[in-house]
Order: structure tokens, then C-alpha cells, then sequence
């Protein structure tokens, strides 16, 4: 829990105004997730190779995102192959809040900021050193 608890910190810390505290069960998978995955440093092994009995492949670690960073999406009509006005947007930020327990491992479970709703989708582009939001430290009054 201590490190679920840490991730929720940091992304107050670097993108207050998307924090809350209802993301709190995102931020438990999330840290579940790699709990399991990253191998423990005086076993060399992962809980899952343990359990399994099998070695995972070193490219597993390159789907892991910052629980909390932003992440763009692409505009749908891009996606299908039209054109869109030369001025529109041409992406969403959203938050990342893990990968999703009911698809593909490899499915991320985004915030919509504007709607609030939890979405599934793979043409996304993160931001894991929160450089495109503004930072906002939480300075005690």
C-alpha cells in the first residue's frame, strides 16, 4: 500500500490539478501489477516467475508508464485515416491510470478530464516526466 500511496503523492506533487482520491483503486492495480512483474533484486526473480516457474521477456518493462502521467490521445478521425481542420486539436490530454484488468495487458485504462470517464485505447502518446502540464508544488500554508 506504501507504494500505491507513493504514486498518488507523486502525481499531486507534479500534476495537482488532476489528483483524487478516488483514483485509489487504479493506483493499488497499478502498483499490484508491478509488484509482480519487477523481479526482486536478491532473487533475480519476479513473484510471477516464481509462481509460473517460466522467465518473462526483458521487453515487458517497456509498456510501464508513471501511474498518474499524461497522456495524449489522438483524435479519432486521424485514427480512421481523415483529414481534420488545419487548427483543431489534434489530441486530448487524459490521465494514465494503468492498464486495464478486462482486455489485453497491454490495454491502458485513461482519464477523460473533460467527461470523467474511465476509457480503454491504444493510440496514446505519454508524457512520464510531466513536462507538458504545469507543476504546481504542494507548499504547506
Amino acid at each position: 500500500m506504501s507504494i500505491s500511496h507513493t504514486m498518488m503523492i507523486h502525481q499531486a506533487i507534479h500534476w495537482s490539478d488532476v489528483s483524487d482520491k478516488s483514483l485509489w483503486p487504479m493506483a493499488t492495480c497499478h502498483e499490484v501489477l508491478l509488484w509482480n512483474t519487477v523481479p526482486d533484486p536478491c532473487k533475480g526473480l519476479s513473484p510471477q516467475e516464481i509462481f509460473t516457474g517460466t522467465r518473462q521477456d526483458p521487453s515487458v518493462f517497456h509498456k510501464f508508464h508513471v501511474w498518474g502521467c499524461p497522456v495524449y490521445l489522438l483524435d479519432k478521425a486521424i485514427v480512421d485515416g481523415k483529414k481534420i481542420p488545419r487548427f483543431k486539436t489534434r489530441s486530448e490530454r487524459c490521465v494514465h491510470l494503468g492498464f486495464s484488468p478486462h482486455h489485453s495487458s497491454d490495454l491502458p485504462m485513461i482519464l477523460q478530464t473533460c467527461t470523467g470517464s474511465v476509457i480503454t485505447c491504444f493510440h496514446t502518446s505519454y508524457d512520464d516526466h510531466f513536462a507538458t502540464v504545469s507543476f504546481n508544488a504542494l507548499l504547506p500554508e
